[in-house]
């Protein structure tokens, strides 16, 4: 013989209509994995940023190195300065932001490139 239910184990019973469903862990969705900062180079050399447009991320590292024989800059308008880079130098950013960064050579005003970061 089955025992009649009583107040308590009702209340039990229903609880899922209380309060809600119950969810298990196995059910939350997991969240995305964090991609590790990347590095990407832009090689100047014959008065030309290469590749002249790149896509990035938020973290990861950028690094000009000047191949020709005459100096550069890599300037953003209050974005970033790489100020002289010298034959043979490098220089890095890491972007802290999204956007689009359009930046020149300001000795050489037709060396143009493009960083957009995500």
């Amino acid at each position: 013989m089955q025992r009649p239910h009583t107040g308590l184990t009702a209340l039990l019973l229903t609880s899922g209509q209380l309060f809600g469903p119950v969810y298990s862990a196995a059910a939350e969705p997991k969240p995305a994995p964090i991609a590790a900062p990347q590095i990407h180079t832009i090689l100047i050399n014959g008065l030309q940023f290469m590749p002249a447009e790149l896509q990035v991320h938020v973290g990861d590292a950028v690094i000009w190195t000047n191949a020709d024989i005459v100096p550069h800059t890599i300037l953003a308008s209050k974005s970033f300065d790489s100020k002289n880079l010298g034959p043979g130098q490098s220089w890095q950013w890491v972007p802290r932001r999204t956007g689009r960064f359009n930046y020149a050579c300001a000795y050489h005003p037709t060396m143009l490139g493009t960083l957009s970061v995500q």
